[in-house]
């Protein structure tokens, strides 16, 4: 009969790859990762028809639980353990008549040590050990050996059996039918504990080799399991916490971390752990062409700004106020928050916040840019006029009357937004805006802060008029409003000319 779950080292020779491991050899296990002596390594093969048999081990790359079934029918009597009949013959029975002697005791076979492995009954596990199956451990069962069910069982208990199994002899480079080793086996099912327990075993430059491992791409399945929510904060902080931090970079000369990746995949508990682990958030990217920090504004993660701004000082938020004001605008409150730690080095930052804040009608950042040391006179950083006459251009009278209360230069003169050139050059005070713009309730604004019309504002009504009459373009110019006209008038004891 054929064996089709333990196979003999004569017939097929057991897959093991230094590959597996992203190229660390057997010997750094530091724990057991040499078989022992009695050990049957060189047992497991690929099952031809197994993987259509009834009752195999669920396969890796399967469902990521841990239930299998074991079919005894699929061992042969000798590795099964079964009872074995000593066949006698006495001299007075018919040569046909066989006569048994009594059946020995079974011995623990492979199939047996994965049942209880998979039960995680421990004290089972370490009596079948004990009663002969240590040499079963690194045996073939369905194209894997024990260990790999071990690797894919969850929490404690699959850290125990991982441990129990290692202790006794265990192999963790040994890869089964689907060329995966026990050690990756637990990372693509996600079993934190499992691997763990297992990289516990393994020298510092082991484990840096099978996270910065190109050979089996495991870097690119980092990657695909942060994106695909594949792996967990618990599995990622497991390999974090035995790397170095370059090791956590796709590529050190791009400067692409593991951050940026997980920012992309607006994973919060993966960008916790690997700040926790210390990597920058700041730290520029030449592919990217920003910092990670940036990366999350520009992809507009609004879920990861309060696990960043923990970390954010207000030199940070400063920096970042432009591309926040490009692309995540929902942003800007918060980094105005932290600006007012230090509101001497977030002025610039802050007055472009707050030109922003008049442009939106937001009044209540007004005050908080201010807060975080807003120029209120300054002209708008982009090249624009100066607040006050921004928001009577955009007709925001209560972003203007919070300007005024502010304590708002109401004196300060912009260039006037015109089309003709003869009229190019001219500055406007904030009344003549206000009615040229045709603006009542800005006009109304102002002359209850004592803004009053002058000789000056009078001079380039003339000068519109003249030029709207030379050319014939009355239609190219707003209309002045009589009633406005009269009103302002009225109010600065002015009479026209």
């Amino acid at each position: 009969m054929s064996s089709l779950g333990v196979h003999s080292e004569e017939n097929t020779q057991f897959i093991e790859s230094d590959q597996s491991l992203g190229g660390y050899t057997a010997s750094e296990n530091v724990s057991s990762l040499q078989p022992s002596p009695d050990s049957n390594a060189s047992s497991m093969s690929r099952v031809p028809g197994a993987a259509s048999a009834a009752g195999m081990l669920e396969g890796n790359t399967g469902s990521r639980g841990t239930s299998s079934i074991l079919a005894s029918g699929m061992v042969d009597r000798e590795t099964a353990g079964g009872y074995e009949d000593s066949l006698t013959t006495t001299s007075s029975s018919p040569p046909s008549v066989v006569h048994h002697s009594t059946p020995r005791h079974p011995r623990p076979t492979a199939v047996t040590l994965a049942e209880a492995v998979q039960d995680g009954d421990e004290a089972r596990v370490r009596g079948l050990i004990a009663a002969g199956a240590k040499n079963m451990i690194n045996a073939a069962v369905r194209g894997e050996t024990v260990l790999h069910i071990a690797a894919r069982m969850e929490g404690e208990t699959g850290r125990r059996m991982v441990e129990v199994l290692v202790e006794k002899g265990g192999r963790i480079d040994l890869a089964n039918m689907d060329g995966e080793t026990p050690l990756k086996v637990a990372f693509l099912h996600d079993r934190a504990e499992s691997l763990d327990a297992m990289l516990d075993t393994m020298r510092p430059a082991a484990v840096q080799k099978f996270v910065h491992s190109y050979r089996q791409d495991i870097r690119k399945g980092i990657i695909m399991a942060q994106e695909s929510g594949g792996i967990s904060a618990a599995t990622l902080r497991v390999l974090a916490d035995r790397v170095r931090l370059q090791d956590l970079y796709v590529g050190t000369e791009k400067r692409v971390s593991f951050l940026h990746m997980a920012i992309k995949a607006g994973r919060d508990d993966l960008v916790r752990v690997l700040l926790d682990r210390g990597l920058d958030m700041t730290a520029y990217s030449v592919v990217l062409g920003r910092s990670a920090l940036a990366w999350a504004i520009g992809q507009k993660k609004t879920n990861l700004f309060p696990i960043l701004a923990e970390r954010m000082t207000s030199s940070m938020a400063a920096k970042e106020m432009d591309f926040a004001l490009q692309y995540s605008t929902d942003l800007i409150p918060g980094l105005l928050q932290i600006c007012l730690d230090c509101p001497e080095d977030t002025s610039g930052a802050a007055t472009k916040a707050m030109c922003w804040a008049i442009r939106e009608g937001k009044v209540e950042l007004i005050q908080l840019s201010l807060d975080c040391g807003a120029d209120i006179n300054s002209f708008e950083p982009t090249g624009g006029p100066p607040p006050v006459h921004l928001a009577i251009q955009l007709g925001r009278s209560v972003c203007l009357r919070k300007l005024i209360s502010a304590g708002a230069d109401l004196s300060i003169t912009a260039e006037c937004m015109t089309h003709h050139l003869s009229l190019r050059g001219l500055r406007e005070s904030v009344l003549f805006a206000a009615v040229r713009q045709k603006k009542s309730d800005i006009v109304e604004a102002l002359l209850d802060a004592g803004v009053r019309w002058t000789e000056t504002d009078e001079s380039h009504i003339r000068e519109f008029r003249r030029v709207s009459s030379e050319f014939g373009v009355f239609w190219f110019f707003p209309i002045f409003s009589e009633t406005i006209l009269r009103w302002v008038r009225a109010a600065s004891d002015c009479e026209a000319l």
